[in-house]
């Protein structure tokens, strides 16, 4: 099985925002796959006790629970070739 990683740095250069993509042959098919790996911050285990609780009563934090990654310029050909072999 052959596999290739791949790693983008976001354009604000956060090392929390560090997007790994590992392309792969999927096992018994004729395509391949493309996992995607997104670093989560780590919470202290009470905060995040408490960030279960707020969500099991429903509460919705306005802006939710995302960041974002912002592609480098520099990196959209690499980004591209790499959709395009998952494409062949």
């Amino acid at each position: 099985m052959s596999m290739e990683e791949h790693y983008f740095e976001c354009d604000c250069y956060s090392p929390e925002h560090l997007l790994q993509f590992k392309l792969f042959d999927a096992i018994g098919e004729d395509h391949k796959t493309l996992s995607a790996y997104v670093f989560l911050n780590p919470e202290p285990w009470y905060k995040r006790i408490w960030i279960a609780v707020k969500y099991i009563f429903g509460y919705k934090c306005r802006y939710g629970h995302f960041d974002e990654f912002i592609l480098n310029p520099g990196d959209v050909d690499k980004f591209i070739n790499l959709l395009n072999k998952l494409k062949e």
